[in-house]
């Protein structure tokens, strides 16, 4: 038995597979978003005998698969988080990439990383990446790049460190250089804010 597909209602077709006649065949969805797909099945032997499905179908691109970050989240530089989606709406490579503008400009973090569900990614230091509460990020698949997804919501990149300096005179100062504030280490009391 000759199993193939379309995508283009009928006018060509791709080979799925030639397998014994059992009456079924488990077969993967490809990552080729149609609504003009038929199914084809024939003779392997080269008998014209063959049949396909009564009317199309779709073969959909999956959405909504990226999980996190997904909105609301804190993240800081020189840290490393876990960029996560559903792996089984898929099964090629992906490329991620992060936007600090709410989407209007983005920069690559790879171009090709395997279909595993999680990428773990440092996120850049300061000036590569400043704190902002308009970041997002977008998950591409690498064969078919119009199957992609974004964070459902902004989240947000936040200073590495949030401090203030008190003397031990108890004036309290925000984190700046030492040097500028004319302070000596001896002098210093940090706490966290």
């Amino acid at each position: 038995m000759k199993l193939e597909y379309s995508i283009d209602s009928g006018n060509t077709y791709n080979l799925i597979a030639t397998t014994p006649n059992t009456g079924a065949y488990s077969w993967t969805v490809p990552n080729t978003p149609s609504t003009k797909v038929f199914i084809k099945a024939s003779n392997a032997t080269g008998s014209t005998i063959s049949d396909v499905n009564n009317a199309v179908f779709k073969i959909e691109k999956p959405t909504n698969f990226l999980t996190s970050p997904n909105g609301g989240e804190n993240w800081r530089p020189l840290n490393t988080y876990n960029i996560t989606w559903d792996n089984t709406k898929f099964i090629s490579s992906v490329k991620l990439e992060y936007s600090l503008n709410n989407g209007t400009t983005w920069t690559t973090i790879t171009n090709s990383a395997s279909n595993s569900g999680t990428y773990a990614w440092l996120v850049p230091a300061p000036p590569t990446v400043m704190p902002t509460n308009q970041a997002l990020i977008r998950i591409t698949n690498v064969t078919v790049s119009a199957i992609m997804d974004t964070s459902n919501a902004t989240f947000n990149i936040i200073d590495r460190f949030n401090f203030q300096l008190q003397t031990q005179r108890g004036h309290m100062y925000p984190a700046a250089p030492w040097e500028l504030l004319g302070l000596h280490q001896m002098d210093l009391i940090i706490a966290a804010v």
